[in-house]
């Protein structure tokens, strides 16, 4: 998550002042702040069209180029990856389609042959990983079921560890108090139509907050940490590496030069090197 370096630098300055701070982390899983819920409720519409058409449609808009601009804010990615959602008739694929940064095709121009061979079964083992979160909450309407899988899946393996390890760094202690297990318990009993109005997230959390307080702080946009980041790595790009430097203490870099056929991909994988080297 190219937000982890913003957080440690967040967090280093904070530790001056105080030494234990709240985040948001749990906010938009709870009531569904993510503009992929509304993505994939939109999705459904598209399930009135025989799968070839969809299909057909697709494979059309492959064809458009992508813009310069890196793959969370380019428009033209985002639109392909939300077409390439709708040909796929289960939730699980969906999902992953949605989430996911490299589709499976991309990896194979991506790992080294090395680092496919450690992997071994596990290779591919993403669609099956996001089945069994769905299948246990078979029973939950269509955002709350993708909240609980959230929940299980990118909020504890990604966004926790990446703000435990940058608040640690600093001896900053980070409470969440989205977190706290009455409130999720609540929230999980919220229909989910009170969550996504439309094209709103966390549509109930934003009309059940005090009158009193800030207005900008409640209804502007969370634009996150991450755009302050890649513009740096599209003005400071890394040098390529010679073999010899590819060995460092001993150890493999785990980012081998990618198939030279996916400028996409290529655009992606900057900011992942940029951490790896930081």
């Amino acid at each position: 998550d190219a937000s982890a370096l913003p957080s440690y630098y967040v967090a280093r300055e904070t530790r001056k002042y105080v030494t234990v701070a709240l985040n948001g982390d749990g906010g938009d899983e709870n009531f569904a702040g993510y503009i992929r819920y509304f993505a994939m409720k939109m999705s459904r519409i598209f399930d009135v069209l025989p799968v070839s058409l969809r299909r057909a449609l697709v494979a059309g808009t492959e064809l458009i180029p992508d813009s310069n601009a890196p793959a969370p804010f380019n428009l033209i990615w985002k639109a392909k990856r939300f077409l390439r959602s709708t040909a796929l008739a289960d939730r699980p694929a969906r999902h992953l389609e949605m989430i996911r940064y490299f589709g499976e095709r991309e990896t194979e121009g991506l790992y080294s042959r090395d680092f496919k061979a450690r992997l071994g079964g596990a290779l591919g083992a993403a669609l099956p990983y996001m089945e069994k979160a769905f299948a246990r909450c078979r029973a939950e309407d269509f955002v709350n079921q993708m909240l609980y899988v959230d929940f299980k899946t990118y909020l504890p393996e990604c966004l926790m560890a990446k703000i435990d390890i940058a608040t640690m760094a600093n001896s900053l202690e980070a409470r969440s108090p989205f977190l706290d297990h009455i409130l999720i318990e609540f929230a999980a009993k919220i229909p989910w139509e009170y969550k996504v109005k439309w094209n709103e997230g966390k549509w109930i959390l934003k009309r059940a907050w005090p009158k009193q307080s800030s207005g900008s702080a409640i209804t502007g946009t969370i634009s996150g940490a991450t755009p302050s980041f890649l513009p740096a790595c599209r003005r400071r790009p890394l040098p390529r590496r010679r073999p010899a430097a590819r060995r460092q203490g001993g150890r493999h870099s785990p980012w081998p030069s990618p198939d030279r056929s996916a400028p996409s991909a290529l655009r992606r994988l900057t900011p992942c090197r940029t951490l790896w080297n930081w």
